[in-house]
């Protein structure tokens, strides 16, 4: 692929979904960061186990080359992700402008694990790894919730 922006931009997005940082996106890392994204836009009554369902099923059927593999590389990633691009969109403008949004959700769903109102066992063994990107507003109204989220300081 050729078009340098474009590849910059995909594998931005990859680093945002690798909560713990080891080059590899899990299955786990797939489903938390997503199950964010849903809390950051709907609240945290969210269905959790429709969305672990929705995006084990992802994984499993569209990123991983067997049942058995729980972690992809980033070259997986991106294979799979041009192609629902290329799905969406053939215009490469159009594609760098669904990559950055991509990266402005996964980034919210980042800043999700900094709630204190919504942390689980699991967030908490991501925490020391996932910073709040470019210094990003520490409260952060949750829509439906009638309530604000408290961030603690790294």
């Amino acid at each position: 692929y050729s078009d340098h922006e474009l590849e910059r931009l995909l594998h931005q997005l990859f680093e945002r979904h690798d909560l713990d940082n080891n080059g590899m996106l899990e299955e786990r890392e797939l489903v938390l960061l997503n199950r964010n994204i849903a809390i950051a836009h709907y609240g945290p009554d969210v269905d959790e186990e429709e969305l672990t369902a929705k995006y084990q099923n992802l994984f499993r059927t569209c990123l991983a080359s067997s049942d058995e593999q729980r972690a992809i590389p980033y070259a997986r990633f991106r294979c799979h992700t041009l192609d629902v691009l290329e799905k969406l969109d053939s215009d490469c403008v159009a594609q760098k402008m669904m990559v950055e949004q991509f990266i402005a959700e996964a980034n919210l769903g980042r800043g999700v694990f900094h709630a204190l109102d919504l942390r689980t066992d699991t967030d908490i063994s991501f925490l020391s790894k996932i910073s709040l990107p470019n210094d990003e507003c520490l409260l952060m109204d949750l829509p439906r919730s009638g309530h604000m989220l408290d961030f603690a300081p790294l």
